[in-house]
């Protein structure tokens, strides 16, 4: 099963962080690369264009930068400059990475997703000393490091009928983990309190609460798209699924969407076990 639920739990949200992984040191270097025919090296530095999507935006508090393989480009290799950063196990590839930057857009900590779940914490390096060095243990921190917190600017709605940017709202589609889907993320200093579709509220914030909507993906699918909302409150971070049936919005399981977003991918992706 397409569990792109739980993956976004541990990958976008930052929810998961296992206190038995071993403690931070060199970059191991895998020993095997993918099958996959042709892949490709990624250099995080200088991607290529033409054979990489490319997405600077504003999560949390955090600048980041998305990339990810264009759709049929097949990547084993991910480098920074002229280290080695990551190579893929047998059968495994490269699907996206987030880079976070600093206050002077510098790289700071880099994350790697690939389609083998037991990879997962160990996916994130940090720079130290000009190399850059595994951090399963101490990302969290690192993440929370690098927040760069801006004055309140004012209260949104997310219409995810828009798919231009604008001077509140950053929007892209993008083709990551074998979907396509349309993003929304509030500009820095804009909470999101609302999110609308042609008009009809999805997702509203409690009254009286600090609940805002940090992000949304909407997942085309002809008049049943399906959405997923990544919300915050009271500290806790979680996710939201609705389906569109007729003029209504349904919230679904984390199961049924993944199961349906399987209908519209064909299951490419095979990544139920991520926790």
């Amino acid at each position: 099963m397409n569990s792109l639920v739980i993956f976004y739990l541990v990958c976008i949200l930052e929810l998961c962080h296992c206190g038995d992984s071993p403690s931070s040191e060199e970059i191991p270097k895998n020993s095997s690369e993918s099958d996959c025919s042709d892949p490709v090296i990624v250099d995080l530095s200088y991607p290529d264009p033409y054979l990489f999507q490319i997405f600077d935006h504003n999560y949390n508090d955090n600048e980041i930068r998305l990339i990810a393989p264009h759709k049929d480009v097949v990547s084993s290799t991910v480098m920074v400059g002229d280290q080695l950063l990551w190579t893929a196990r047998e059968g495994k590839k490269f699907e996206y990475s987030k880079i976070y930057l600093d206050a002077e857009g510098k790289f700071a900590l880099i994350f790697v997703a690939n389609d083998a779940p037991e990879d997962m914490e160990k996916n994130y390096f940090e720079l130290k000393e000009g190399r850059w060095v595994s951090c399963p243990n101490t990302y969290l921190e690192v993440i929370k490091r690098l927040k760069i917190p801006v004055e309140k600017k004012g209260e949104i709605t997310i219409r995810l009928e828009e798919r231009e940017d604008t001077d509140i709202l950053r929007v892209f589609d993008s083709y990551v983990l074998g979907a396509n889907a349309i993003r929304h993320f509030p500009r820095p200093g804009y909470i999101c309190k609302n999110v609308t579709y042609r008009g009809k509220s999805l997702w509203s914030a409690a009254e009286g609460t600090n609940e805002v909507c940090l992000s949304s993906a909407i997942y085309p699918n002809g008049e049943s798209p399906l959405v997923l909302l990544a919300t915050r409150g009271d500290g806790n971070m979680d996710c939201l699924c609705f389906e569109r049936v007729g003029d209504y919005w349904n919230e679904i399981s984390g199961g049924e969407f993944d199961e349906k977003v399987d209908a519209i991918t064909g299951g490419d992706i095979d990544a139920a076990d991520y926790r």
